[in-house]
């Protein structure tokens, strides 16, 4: 959703029907509250009410289950159409079992623009009236989209036809061909970039000036078929040249594999044989997996962008082969700052005549005269500010918005 996802942990104690209220609570059709009286859904998108108006949508129709983050549902006039979708927000959170999609509702709330959503605010979940069963309105059909104005179904039911996944970003964000996106609202989605779906359905968000399609559960998923497994290299992945499968041999790794107890995955990070520019990336493996430095590896796995970070993400171990020979890494040697970090990002790195300018942090970090910092994940190391090094050497990391250095061994600084 457009607010941050959070956990929401339930009560015991909470009531688990739907929860009606008594007619006090509901506006008359004078607008009795000073705002917009009693109208439709789709008079109220066609500018029957504004912003900060109090108003009532009587008989509309659930259309979804509570999102992913409990803040809100979305409901839909009876005879459906464009504009007859509405997103009702509660801040402060939703028991799942306030409505069950294809419930007949009324609901009295305050209209909000939200960045340009139109929402229905209400005050909790006393001023939901659950007055039967409806039926619900079929998806509407958009064929694959071409042309639409989206604007025409924000928050309504749809369904469009024959999409590729074009890309797919850190947050698991699809871009499709239609130029819509993909996303989870409801529920997770698996796909990689170069999938294509039959159909899909769900319902239209608008957030962060885009719309999305929000699949409701994985019933709104037509026949998925995986994209193919390209074969390339790492900088063919890391210059945008391939996306989704992508099948990799002969990389060398520049790492041990770190495991992450969190998760049972290990990552670590390997290169093009020869190294260079763009050469190097980290692998991530959900799974258990031994790799030294110097493995000689093939892998197969899904490109993509992991908080502004390109890696491979394989599912499971057996996306790794061990040839059973070993390399030297070999590492791109520099002597200033370059201008750009970005074609180092991934790859071994050997800095010439470091200093450290500053004392290390409480995360084991110090800055340098590169104007990046070294890191002790991988390798504890100790130093302070003034210390200075013939050269230090390490893989190149992007987090928390900073360039990092991680020096894997004593072996990594040279005096």
């Amino acid at each position: 959703m457009h607010r941050p996802l959070c956990l929401f942990l339930f009560l015991a104690a909470c009531n688990l029907n739907p929860k009606p209220v008594d007619d006090s609570a509901v506006t008359d059709d004078s607008g009795g509250g000073g705002g917009g009286g009693t109208m439709s859904i789709a008079e109220i998108r066609a500018g029957g009410a504004a912003d900060g108006d109090l108003v009532t949508v009587k008989g509309v129709i659930v259309t979804s289950p509570i999102t992913r983050d409990a803040e809100g549902f979305f409901v839909q006039d009876a005879e459906g159409g464009p504009r007859s979708g509405l997103y009702v927000w509660y801040q402060t959170g939703l028991d799942p079992f306030v409505v069950t999609q294809g419930d007949e509702v009324t609901i009295t709330g305050t209209i909000s623009e939200y960045y340009g959503w139109t929402e229905l605010k209400i005050t909790g979940p006393d001023v939901i009236k659950n007055t039967g069963t409806g039926t619900l309105p079929a998806a509407i059909d958009l064929g694959d989209g071409t042309g639409v104005n989206w604007d025409d179904y924000e928050s309504t039911l749809v369904q469009i036809s024959n999409q590729t996944v074009d890309s797919v970003n850190a947050y698991n964000t699809g871009k499709l061909s239609s130029g819509l996106n993909l996303d989870d609202g409801f529920t997770f989605l698996d796909y990689t970039c170069g999938g294509t779906f039959e159909s899909l359905s769900g319902i239209i968000f608008y957030q962060y000036e885009e719309h999305s399609l929000n699949p409701r559960t994985l019933d709104d998923l037509g026949a998925y078929t995986e994209g193919p497994t390209s074969e390339g290299t790492v900088a063919d992945v890391q210059q945008g040249n391939v996306c989704g499968m992508v099948e990799l041999t002969g990389l060398v790794a520049t790492t041990d594999s770190i495991p992450d107890e969190a998760d049972g995955s290990v990552t670590f990070y390997a290169q093009d044989a020869g190294g260079g520019e763009y050469s190097g990336m980290p692998i991530y493996v959900k799974g258990d997996l031994t790799v030294h430095t110097g493995d000689v590896v093939n892998v197969v796995g899904s490109a993509g962008e992991f908080y502004d970070l390109t890696q491979l993400y394989l599912t499971d171990a057996s996306g790794v082969t061990l040839t059973g020979t070993t390399a030297e890494p070999v590492a791109v040697t520099l002597t200033a700052a370059p201008a750009d970090w970005e074609p180092y990002e991934g790859t071994l790195v050997t800095l010439q005549t470091v200093s450290a300018t500053s004392d290390e942090d409480k995360y084991g970090q110090i800055t340098t005269n590169y104007n990046l910092m070294l890191d002790d994940e991988l390798y504890r190391y100790d130093a302070v500010n003034g210390d200075s090094w013939g050269s230090v050497t390490g893989v190149l990391t992007y987090a928390y918005g900073e360039w990092k250095l991680w020096p894997r061994s004593a072996a990594d600084f040279v005096e």
